[in-house]
């Protein structure tokens, strides 16, 4: 257990926020120098890096200082750095709705500095938290950014979108607000979750995919904060915050490792059926055996869902590898590794979290509301994949495919309606300082 080792009632050190600052200080380590590689040469290179400092020193700021207050300025001092990023490196159309979105967030979080400890507080703080993790609606912001450079996006994905999910943790155990704020927060995270996931599916470019793939991640983190599990919610946010940094970072070899899956012949899969479902019972059983270490009679109704979902996730990733596999040996290879990384991982979450609870303070509480929410959303992403599997190529998979694409794509702007879009078009590529390697991703 780490004590707490803050020394003044303005700043907070403990395991919590020591998590959280090794998260901003990794991917600030990996954003910052490839920022100063992959722009030079660009005449705004300087200064989109020194915005993205500016956003990472906020961050660590809102890690570490205590009161509410002083985190709004720090909140507010991110949105800053990123609508300079934004505008410096994608143009004008990159930075025009996510400033919209962001400082509208802004405004709800200074709202509840003024309100006060309490339940609209809370509420404020959820829809603040909302808009900055991209929940729906407000996620058509961060498919907007997508027109910043790279490095931009690494930052937004992997630091400036849990902002929103850090202040919860941090803030809602001392508001003392009742099941109101979780309930809100686990509806908007259970709506995020499904539209994130309909999305990914029937995006076609490899940064359109991971974007969506934040908002399902995201919406994941704040279902668990609305189930009272904030532990499993650090957790999940610090993982996907380095995660999704580096495959921003590696998006361009995304590009690469398709092209030369479309010249390879596909390979015969071995065990096609048997080898998914051994596969997925196995990583199923690793996770439950691994909670069952950790928590021994101890598991809260809202832990039990999470881990369900968790051990559904553990299981359709190891369905698809040893499906995938073109030999009955290499199948049979790949079953052990599978059910031993499914069992580390809810034995490391068990473990961390029993860390972690008491820097969290006490527990929040479990609203029925959000587990039925919970398990809505589960049941809907279950729904998607039957659909995606069971109908390939019918007209139903591609109408439901259709309009999950609808739901995560960015609306064009105002400005690029009517008569005159190939004008626009060309004025706003004119005025965007891109590398051709970063059009080329964002094509791709």
């Amino acid at each position: 257990m780490v004590p707490d080792l803050g020394f003044t009632p303005l700043v907070r050190l403990d395991a919590v926020t020591l998590l959280l600052l090794a998260l901003v200080a990794l991917v600030a380590l990996a954003v910052l120098p490839y920022a100063h590689r992959s722009l030079r040469g660009d005449r705004h290179s300087a200064s989109v890096t020194a915005a993205l400092t500016l956003v990472f020193v906020a961050s660590a700021g809102l890690v570490v200082l205590a009161p509410l207050a002083a985190q709004a300025v720090a909140w507010s001092t991110a949105t800053i750095g990123v609508i300079i990023a934004l505008r410096l490196g994608g143009g004008a159309v990159a930075a025009r709705r996510p400033a919209l979105w962001l400082v509208t967030s802004d405004a709800l979080v200074w709202a509840a500095v003024i309100v006060g400890p309490g339940t609209t507080a809370a509420i404020l703080l959820v829809a603040a938290a909302i808009i900055r993790a991209a929940g729906v609606p407000a996620h058509g912001w961060l498919l907007d950014a997508l027109r910043a450079p790279t490095p931009v996006s690494a930052a937004l994905h992997g630091g400036v979108v849990n902002g929103g999910a850090i202040l919860l943790i941090l803030q809602l155990p001392a508001m003392n607000a009742g099941v109101a704020p979780l309930i809100v927060a686990a509806t908007f995270g259970a709506l995020a979750i499904v539209v994130g996931g309909a999305g990914l599916a029937a995006r076609p470019d490899i940064k359109g995919k991971l974007v969506l793939s934040t908002v399902a991640q995201l919406g994941f983190t704040l279902l668990c904060i609305g189930l009272g599990l904030t532990a499993a919610a650090l957790l999940h946010l610090v993982a996907h915050g380095w995660y999704k940094s580096s495959r921003f970072l590696s998006s361009g070899d995304g590009i690469d490792r398709r092209a030369r899956a479309r010249r390879t012949p596909a390979a015969s899969r071995a065990l096609p059926r048997a080898g998914a479902l051994l596969g997925a019972a196995l990583a199923a059983l690793a996770v439950a055996a691994g909670v069952l270490v950790t928590y021994p009679g101890a598991v809260s109704l809202g832990g039990a869902v999470i881990t369900l979902m968790i051990g559904l996730a553990l299981a359709t990733a190891a369905a698809r590898l040893v499906a995938s596999a073109a030999t009955t040996t290499e199948a049979v290879t790949r079953l052990a590794p599978s059910g031993v990384l499914a069992f580390a991982a809810a034995l490391a979450l068990g473990s961390l979290t029993r860390m972690l609870v008491p820097a969290l303070g006490a527990p929040l509480a479990t609203p029925a509301a959000s587990v039925a929410l919970a398990l809505a959303a589960a049941l809907a992403v279950l729904l998607l994949a039957v659909l995606r599997r069971a109908a390939a190529g019918a007209s139903l998979e591609r109408a439901a495919l259709a309009a999950a694409l609808a739901l995560g794509r960015a609306p064009r702007p105002a400005a690029s309606r009517g008569a005159r879009p190939a004008k626009n078009a060309a004025r706003i590529a004119d005025s965007t300082p891109q590398t051709a390697s970063h059009r080329q991703e964002v094509a791709a």
